[in-house]
């Protein structure tokens, strides 16, 4: 967090903000636990399990919504979209009787 979500203030390494005095040790707590979430999740997506990826991302979203873990959200779901999208193509030929 670099700025303070009261009075935006720049932050120093304090919890408290400089100016307004505003409590930030909470704010910078989901902020670090959302990141470490996202870090969770790419491990998952390198070992190959982007189910468990999803639900680190879906979760790291409700405490931050970060540009990292929105951009692997929707690489996720275009991912998702595109085997479903084979897999009823693949359906349809067999329905149609196309190999």
């Amino acid at each position: 967090m670099e700025r303070c979500p009261s009075c935006r203030a720049r932050l120093n390494e304090s919890a408290l903000c400089p100016r307004c005095g505003c409590d930030l040790g909470l704010a910078s707590r989901a902020e670090s636990q959302a990141q470490n979430l996202v870090r969770r999740a790419i491990r998952s997506l390198a070992a190959g399990n982007p189910i468990l990826a999803a639900s680190y991302l879906e979760t790291s979203l409700t405490l931050q919504r970060g540009p990292l873990a929105v951009a692997l959200t929707a690489m996720l779901a275009a991912q998702q979209a595109g085997t479903e999208a084979r897999w009823c193509g693949e359906i349809t030929d067999q329905a149609l009787g196309q190999s």
